[in-house]
């Protein structure tokens, strides 16, 4: 993941395009591009200052939240339907995607938690982006991710230690 980072920084659209093919075809995960494209000390800015980057994220949590919205329309037509065998085949499917995207939006906020302060006292206007992208993934997904909210505290290491980020995870509990 790092070398394609490295060798496509120039061309963030192939960049782009690049990972997604990549993560269809199931040679990279998710996890992996999410923390090396979020990674603060990977000797770039990605995280904070590429388009791509944010256009990357958006494609991972997108996909995910599709696969989740997909299990919860097939549960509702097998209940619908009526068809016991089909109803717990879809149940575990949407546990599964539950699952799935509350740990992919834990990687990303621990990663944005993680970027704020590593430019603690270094940068306070790329803090100040990274808690405004905080608040945009969370208002974006706020449907998908209210579980994770809830349990902000004990998913997120070291949330507890940054009151800032704590605030902004407070306030997007109540959208």
């Amino acid at each position: 993941v790092r070398c394609v980072f490295a060798y496509w920084a120039l061309f963030s659209k192939r960049l782009e395009l690049t990972i997604e093919a990549f993560l269809d075809a199931g040679i990279i995960g998710p996890r992996e591009v999410l923390e090396e494209a979020l990674d603060p000390e990977a000797g770039r800015l990605q995280g904070c200052d590429s388009v791509a980057v944010c256009n990357i994220l958006d494609m991972i949590a997108q996909k995910s939240v599709e696969m989740s919205e997909t299990a919860r329309v097939g549960l509702a037509m097998a209940k619908t339907l009526g068809k016991q065998d089909s109803v717990e085949e879809w149940r575990q499917k949407l546990d599964i995607a539950v699952r799935e995207d509350i740990e992919l939006f834990t990687i990303i906020f621990t990663a944005f938690l993680r970027n704020y302060q590593y430019f603690e006292g270094k940068d306070a206007f790329l803090q100040q982006v990274m808690q405004q992208r905080l608040v945009a993934v969370g208002r974006k997904y706020s449907r998908f991710i209210k579980p994770l909210l809830e349990a902000a505290e004990h998913r997120i290491q070291g949330l507890s230690d940054c009151p800032p980020i704590m605030k902004t995870v407070e306030s997007l509990k109540s959208l």
